[in-house]
């Protein structure tokens, strides 16, 4: 399983591939120093995996790294960040 993200301006996708297949992804947006998620998607022979948590948790550590702050339109999203700990650095459920 790896997680690979692909810029084109300011989108950006979060991937995750498991043995050649595009496992599930998060589509976001790059804005004002933001990550803006927008959508969380995990294909159906994979639900039940965690998968959708480790696309958030990516989304977390490119934050991190790029010192950027995360919003979430995606309910599924905003969900994880909210039930996490130690994301107060990253996104603010406000």
């Amino acid at each position: 399983m790896e997680i690979t993200t692909k810029m084109e301006g300011n989108n950006i996708n979060f991937e995750l591939n498991i043995n050649g297949d595009i496992a599930g992804e998060i589509n976001a947006k790059l804005n004002q120093g933001n990550v803006e998620i927008h959508h969380t998607k995990v294909k159906e022979a994979y639900n039940g995996q965690g998968l959708g948590k480790k696309l958030v948790e990516s989304v977390i550590d490119y934050a991190r790294k790029h010192q950027l702050k995360i919003v979430s339109y995606c309910p599924y999203a905003k969900r994880v960040l909210e039930k996490s700990e130690n994301v107060k650095d990253v996104f603010n459920a406000g």
